[in-house]
């Protein structure tokens, strides 16, 4: 599917939309999803991790405009650092449950400094990434949703195209 469907389906439904890219073979092995922090992004997260096969490579990615390393926060002043490994303890699930979470998936995280569309889909395509995630939340963040646009763009145009996961808010 198109960028612009993705996002159509999208803002049309409520719900997550998955366009998959024409190089797709219906098995996901490198995920990377760009995190902020915001409850759309965490779903995000969530379900890239379950759509990963068994031995997959799950990659959080928080990107930031200034390289200052004062700006190591989230918009709700939050510690990136802090709040990523919460995330992927949390991804990981609780222990002694061996059905929740994703023991099985190794999840990363990383930090970049530059513009959140073209770092993440630069990323992506770096590390071989067959699906790339994103959330929107275009009612609470202004451009919100023109950032999740411009990553489904980006991935869709690069190389043989990633998948592409939007998840908005739940509503």
């Amino acid at each position: 599917a198109e960028a612009g469907e993705v996002l159509a389906v999208v803002r049309a439904t409520g719900e997550p939309a998955l366009g998959v890219g024409p190089a797709a073979d219906g098995v996901f092995r490198r995920g990377v999803v760009a995190v902020d922090g915001a409850p759309a992004s965490l779903r995000a997260a969530a379900l890239a991790a379950r759509l990963l096969a068994p031995g997959g490579t799950l990659s959080l990615v928080y990107v930031r405009r200034e390289p200052d390393p004062g700006a190591a926060e989230l918009p709700d002043g939050r510690n990136v650092a802090e709040a990523l490994q919460r995330l992927v303890v949390a991804l990981r699930g609780p222990a002694g449950r061996g059905d929740a979470g994703r023991r099985d998936v190794t999840i990363g995280v990383a930090t970049l400094i530059g513009d959140l569309p073209a770092e993440i889909v630069a990323y992506a395509e770096r590390v071989g990434a067959d699906l790339v995630a994103a959330g929107t939340h275009a009612a609470a963040v202004p451009g919100a949703a023109s950032v999740a646009a411009a990553i489904a763009r980006l991935a869709a145009e690069g190389g043989e195209g990633m998948s592409v996961l939007v998840c908005p808010e739940r509503g």
